[in-house]
């Protein structure tokens, strides 16, 4: 027996359970919707930026270690003699006595 059968009938006990089951459900959708878009994705977002920039702080800092290494490794190689005997830097390049 269907639904129009129960209210014919004079029972519509199920009817009502029907729609307070389907009330609370809906009542649940719009709790958990509001409850995710009020508190948990601002939270998610708030700790996505700070990690961010913790993530950029420690970026820069590798990367001015190597910049400083590499400037150090540079100037260290710059200095070194040629081995052709002319005297010269590494440094310095002269195309005429190098490019034999």
């Amino acid at each position: 027996m269907g639904i129009l059968g129960e209210i014919a009938n004079g029972d519509s006990s199920g009817l009502v359970g029907g729609m307070l089951g389907a009330a609370g459900g809906i009542g649940f959708a719009m709790w958990y919707g509001y409850y995710v878009t009020t508190k948990t994705l601002p939270s998610i977002v708030s700790d996505f930026r700070q990690e961010r920039i913790l993530d950029r702080e420690e970026s820069k800092a590798t990367r001015k270690e190597f910049t400083d290494a590499i400037d150090k490794l540079s100037t260290a190689v710059g200095s070194l003699p040629c081995r052709d005997g002319s005297g010269h830097s590494l440094a310095v390049r002269h195309p005429q006595e190098h490019s034999k």
